[in-house]
């Protein structure tokens, strides 16, 4: 695995999760009813809903990269999952912020937003990755956090708590 290699499929990778997040939104209400597409496109308005399109693609992606390049394993997962993280984190503050000072969810700032947050996680995961850094250890943490954030999409999706992120109050 080349340095090159690896940054092109980063760079593809934010464009094909933000063509293929779109298109997911896209999808008309019909082609929505099963449980199974429920985990992966909204079913309400809310930002919760926004971050969820995109976490389906990013995954697949991510797949996707493991499969075609590579790279080591217990590296590319660890740093997979904290960019994962980091990407949720952005939009969950970014999206506060907008949203406090816009009162209203607009396409255009979040898919900026999104876009954004979408290319920092991926600059991130580049950098950890041809870095030196030794993250066998975290390796068994990051198998954790993942599982541990399949369960709370499932559950944020079906079970939504009464919190603002996950309910349009407006």
């Amino acid at each position: 695995m080349s340095k090159k290699h690896f940054f092109l499929s980063e760079v593809f990778g934010v464009i094909f999760i933000a063509t293929l997040g779109i298109f997911l939104k896209c999808l008309p209400n019909e082609l929505t009813n099963s449980e199974v597409m429920q985990l992966i496109v909204p079913i309400r308005i809310s930002v919760w809903e926004e971050i969820k399109v995109f976490i389906g693609p990013y995954c697949f992606w991510c797949m996707l990269q493991l499969l075609a390049i590579r790279p080591p394993k217990r590296k590319f997962i660890a740093t997979k999952v904290f960019s994962l993280y980091f990407f949720i984190c952005f939009i969950l503050v970014s999206f506060e912020i907008s949203n406090n000072l816009n009162k209203e969810m607009c396409f255009l700032p979040d898919f900026s937003l999104i876009f954004l947050s979408l290319l920092l996680s991926q600059l991130i995961s580049y950098r950890i990755i041809v870095s030196r850094l030794f993250l066998d250890p975290f390796f068994f943490i990051s198998c954790i956090c993942l599982v541990l954030f399949c369960c709370l999409c499932v559950l944020f999706t079906f079970f939504p708590p009464r919190l603002e992120v996950f309910y349009d109050f407006s």
